[in-house]
């Protein structure tokens, strides 16, 4: 027998009606950020080499493919060297974060080494 539903207390309604509403078409929600995240980085010369030149989501996905660091190695170290034009973002790239995560299972012991750069679209990992 199904148990009785939990009452939701007043305070707690309104942040679930909010989870409720960019949950229920969560791709709709990711075609509006993804859309918002290529306008504020149109002009950047990455997303210009992939031959795209407004926030079509679409054409994100047709043209750009998946990169790992080295291929855009070259690109970092620009940024790195102080160019301050839009390269891989649309804002300047102020400053790379490095961080290394020691990572711990039964048997095997691995050193994952996640660079960042601010206002870069994606995350690298590197083994």
């Amino acid at each position: 027998m199904p148990e009785a539903p939990i009452p939701v207390p007043k305070a707690h309604r309104k942040a679930l009606e909010f989870i409720e509403s960019v949950t229920a078409d969560a791709n709709a929600v990711q075609l509006q950020v993804l859309s918002q995240i290529l306008a504020q980085n149109a002009c950047a010369e990455y997303l210009h080499r992939h031959g795209l030149s407004g926030p079509d989501p679409d054409a994100f996905r047709r043209q750009v493919p998946v990169v790992g660091y080295e291929d855009i190695q070259h690109d970092i170290q620009r940024i790195a060297n102080g160019d301050t034009s839009p390269i891989l973002s649309g804002r300047p790239i102020s400053e790379f974060l490095t961080r290394y995560i020691h990572i711990s299972h039964t048997h095997i012991t691995q050193v994952t080494r996640i660079t960042y750069c601010i206002y870069c679209m994606r995350p690298h990992v590197a083994t």
